[in-house]
């Protein structure tokens, strides 16, 4: 009840918020109070990103508008944005979970390509330059 866009989003997405309880609920195995932020990273204090900067100094989020996770995602973002020098956050309209990786997997030829396609394509220039 936490993230709003569980909800608006559960049949707009790729996966239903079902799909994700029931993974959450495999994945949380074993998990403790003083490991739940590795698993659930939009829980964590904002000082548990502290130093993070050493580790991952750029990051690129991106998003689907349409993706049950999306409120999670932006939380962890702004959450992480204190903690490194250079945080970049992509928004893809009416966009699903995964988008910009259907469209790697489907061969999206130049110009057709979604803003997180294109965002993601950029960004690994940026590092590997």
């Amino acid at each position: 009840d936490r993230y709003r866009s569980f909800k608006t989003n559960a049949y707009q997405d790729v996966l239903h918020p079902d799909v994700y309880a029931y993974l959450a609920a495999i994945a949380s195995a074993g998990v403790t109070a003083n490991t739940r932020s590795y698993l659930e990273p939009a829980t964590a204090p904002s000082d548990w990103w502290k130093g993070a900067d050493k580790a991952i100094p750029k990051v690129l989020f991106t998003v689907g508008e349409k993706e049950c996770l999306f409120d999670e995602v932006l939380d962890i973002a702004e959450a992480l944005q204190p903690h490194v020098s250079d945080l970049q956050k992509v928004v893809e309209l009416n966009g699903v979970h995964e988008d910009m990786i259907f469209a790697f997997g489907a061969g999206v030829r130049e110009g057709k390509a979604g803003d997180g396609y294109k965002a993601v394509a950029t960004w690994l220039k940026s590092v590997w330059q």
